[in-house]
């Protein structure tokens, strides 16, 4: 009888040893996958925070080059009314010019018909 109870006590011992290194196996899992779990969160984490910057800086970029082009467009506009002028100018010295060349001839008749009227 204390053979049998000898061999109880000891698979007892084995069967609760065998319990707690299960027990402990399983808990050491679960920690692994929590810890595989905060590790994947943490490169999503990286990742958007790359993504969003590469995206602030594509925003940048987008608006520079609108900047850019607002400014050339204005420098263009400010330009063709300059042109637009110098052109109105000028068109209307070449008017001017017309209208005193009939003018000087005009006068050159009067004074030479004045001059000739003069000396008969």
């Amino acid at each position: 009888m204390h053979t049998r109870l000898a061999a109880l006590k000891h698979t007892l011992l084995a069967d609760l040893h065998k319990t707690q290194l299960q027990s402990k196996a399983k808990q050491m899992r679960e920690q692994h996958r929590q810890q595989a779990e905060v590790e994947n969160l943490k490169r999503q984490m990286v990742f958007q925070k790359e993504e969003m910057e590469h995206k602030i800086i594509q925003l940048k970029s987008a608006r520079k080059i609108q900047e850019d082009k607002m400014v050339r467009e204005k420098y263009r506009a400010r330009d063709a009314l300059q042109t637009e002028a110098r052109d109105a100018e000028r068109k209307g010295q070449r008017e001017g010019e017309e209208t005193l060349q009939p003018t000087v001839a005009t006068a050159a008749t009067t004074a030479a018909t004045t001059a000739a009227t003069t000396a008969a």
